[in-house]
């Protein structure tokens, strides 16, 4: 799918996709592997009793195997096949970047 210029302004934050920098999530005792990432969120299939809008909290854990670290998220949108598209709106700012530099070149 082409991308167009306004699409490229509205992304905050570059996504992740590289499959071996993945983040595995867990949420209430249910655990999915992300497909991309970035700063603002992540796309995963699973979870899949959760609709566009719905909040929830987990844990996510680095490509490293580090702590876990506890997050909220909301669905923003729910894909044609599944995929949910989560926004992180609780999680601690010095926690995420750790979970970027801890993912492997």
């Amino acid at each position: 799918m082409h991308s167009t210029a306004k699409e490229k302004e509205r992304r905050a934050h570059l996504r992740e996709h590289e499959p071996s920098r993945q983040l595995r999530i867990f949420v209430d005792g249910e655990e999915v592997m992300t497909e991309n990432w970035s700063m603002g969120g992540f796309c995963s299939y699973g979870l899949y009793r959760f609709d566009k809008k719905d909040r929830f909290s987990g844990l996510v854990e680095s490509p490293d195997g580090g702590p876990k670290i506890p997050f909220t998220g909301r669905v923003m949108r729910v894909d044609h096949d599944g995929a949910r598209i989560v926004s992180l709106v609780e999680i601690e700012l010095d926690d995420l970047l750790a979970l970027q530099k801890a993912a492997p070149d």
